[in-house]
């Protein structure tokens, strides 16, 4: 919940897949839970791959 104040002055807001439901109808997007690494994967999503 603590979450929602910064959301009213982000362009885009993403919630956790564990996030409170009032959080994630707010969010822009819905990231995988924190046990499955959500962060960090959408972070690589961001990212292009490197080619060597």
């Amino acid at each position: 919940m603590n979450d929602l104040p910064m959301f009213e002055i982000a362009d885009e807001k993403y919630a956790m897949g564990n996030a409170n439901p009032l959080v994630k109808r707010q969010a822009t997007g819905v990231l995988a839970t924190n046990a499955e690494h959500g962060v960090a994967r959408f972070l690589q999503s961001l990212v292009p791959p490197v080619r060597g």
